[in-house]
Parts: structure tokens; C-alpha cells; sequence
């Protein structure tokens, strides 16, 4: 903005050219982006006042007001590291080494895991995350032999149990599910009958 000065020479006429210019220069106060518009001076008391105010809000809703002058302290921890930069930039570190440490392997019986529930870290014992996804607790074999005889193509076996839940073998030699033989009902039954003195191994699988 130019400066504006009036002599003490200089006419009326001048002084009102002059002056008139200095309200350009200085604009319409009604057109302030604050609410003070009584006066500049107001305007800029107001604006700094503000300049630079915010609140800072935590996860629990608690807040601070961060006002002009105030100190903003980013503190860290064990195995955190807080530091700041030119940049205008908040670098949080953390190492996982340092909070760790001192955690021993629990008794079997207290073993666990971390699990994120809803954002929240909590602990779920092997059993209770084993009936969180549905895992098997043990697995076991019931052996059945038999002995082929050429012409008999079916053989029991334990009820429930499916093509796929079977192993069968042929004095040692694997057979293939479906192709080899199948399960209907509680029976093994052979594509094609077994020959006479064949040995005959069907391994059960037994889920639990």
C-alpha cells in the first residue's frame, strides 16, 4: 500500500483527495472475514487472538485447547520415540523389542493368543480359538483288514465315514478314492472285486 501524506501547503481539495484515498487503500470493512467490523484495529486484535488455535481430542472424548504460545509436548515411552521435524512433521517410533521384553512363554494350560477384537487386543486360550474357527481337536486311524477272495467288492466299514475319509490299500499299494472304490452307507465297495488273497487295508479317518 502507498504511503499517504498531506503537506501542510497542500490545498483542502488535496487533503480530501488524499484521504479518500487512504479508504481504498484500506477497503470496506464490511468486507472482513471476521466478525469484528467495527474498526481494522478490532479485526486484527480478533484475528490474532485466534490465529493459531486448536483442540486436541483423545480416543476417550477428553479435549485441550492448544492456545497461541502454548507448547505442544509429543513425550515418549518404554520402547516409544516421539521427535519432531522442520518439516512441520511428528515421527512416533516404536519398538516392539522393548515392550516385549520380559514376556515369558506361559505353562500349557495358560497359553494364548493375541487376537483384535473391534480394535482391541485381547487374549484367547488355544481352546477357545479352536472353537472360534472350528478346528479339530484330534485325529486318529481305525485300522480294518480283510482278506479279498475275487469276487466280494464290499467291505464295512465304520458308519459315517466317507470316499474321502478312507485310505485303502491293496497288499500296500494305495488305491484311488473313486476310481478304485467308494463308500455308501457303512461299506467299501470295490470298482472291481479284490483278487483271491489279496490283503485288504481300509484306514478310517476319526475326526474329534
Amino acid at each position: 500500500m502507498a504511503i499517504r501524506s498531506v503537506a501542510g501547503t497542500d490545498t483542502v481539495n488535496t487533503f480530501r483527495t488524499t484521504f479518500n484515498s487512504l479508504s481504498t487503500d484500506i477497503g470496506d470493512l464490511t468486507s472482513l472475514a471476521t466478525s469484528a467490523k467495527s474498526s481494522i484495529v478490532a479485526a486484527i486484535n480478533e484475528a490474532a487472538a485466534g490465529s493459531g488455535q486448536f483442540t486436541i481430542r483423545d480416543s476417550a472424548s477428553n479435549t485441550q485447547d492448544i492456545l497461541n504460545n502454548d507448547t505442544l509436548n509429543f513425550i515418549g515411552g518404554s520402547g516409544i520415540t516421539a521427535s519432531v521435524s522442520a518439516t512441520d512433521t511428528v515421527t512416533i517410533t516404536i519398538d516392539l523389542t522393548d515392550i516385549l521384553t520380559g514376556i515369558t512363554a506361559a505353562s500349557t494350560d495358560t497359553d494364548a493368543f493375541l487376537v483384535n477384537d473391534g480394535g482391541t487386543i485381547k487374549t484367547r486360550t488355544g481352546t477357545q480359538v479352536r472353537s472360534d474357527i472350528g478346528a479339530l481337536s484330534s485325529i486318529s486311524f481305525n485300522i480294518r483288514k480283510y482278506t479279498g477272495d475275487g469276487s466280494t467288492t464290499t467291505f464295512q466299514v465304520t458308519s459315517g465315514q466317507s470316499t474321502n475319509s478312507i485310505i485303502v490299500t491293496e497288499n500296500g499299494v494305495v488305491q484311488r478314492s473313486t476310481a478304485d472304490y467308494s463308500v455308501s452307507a457303512a461299506n467299501c465297495i470295490f470298482t472291481t472285486a479284490p483278487e483271491s488273497g489279496v490283503l485288504i487295508e481300509i484306514r478310517e479317518l476319526i475326526f474329534s
